[in-house]
């Protein structure tokens, strides 16, 4: 059975991009426009990792994290944040420890995403 994965971006067409690379590398990927989808759909579909975008509306990057980590059903899952924004000190040590990667968009859809994905999925 292959790994689920959920990718939460408000940009469709990065989604797009994104579910479609993962779904050529054989695994389930199931997508959420924003924060209050993703935290349903990580509820409701158990994925073995997010990806994760911090820019949204309603609710961001960091109010899902903060939801997925207060919820033991789900705070076990590895979570890998992927931004345009330049982060502060403050935004970084907002998560530490709480997150297993960070890459900047327009450069992770390399090997480097596959290879986090690969190793944090074995």
């Amino acid at each position: 059975m292959s790994k689920k994965i959920l990718v939460v971006d408000d940009a469709p067409q990065l989604r797009k991009l994104v579910k479609t690379y993962l779904d050529q590398e054989g695994y389930a990927v199931v997508t959420a426009s924003d924060g209050q989808e993703a935290l349903y759909v990580a509820r409701h579909e158990k994925p073995d990792l997010i990806i994760l975008d911090l820019m949204m509306p309603e609710v961001d990057g960091f109010g899902v994290l903060d939801s997925l980590k207060a919820n033991p059903q789900n705070a076990h899952i590895p979570v890998i944040v992927v931004t345009a924004k330049e982060l502060t000190p403050d935004e970084k040590e907002r998560l530490r420890g709480r997150i297993h990667s960070l890459m900047q968009k327009g450069e992770f859809m390399n090997d480097e995403l596959a290879d986090e994905i690969r190793a944090l999925l074995k």
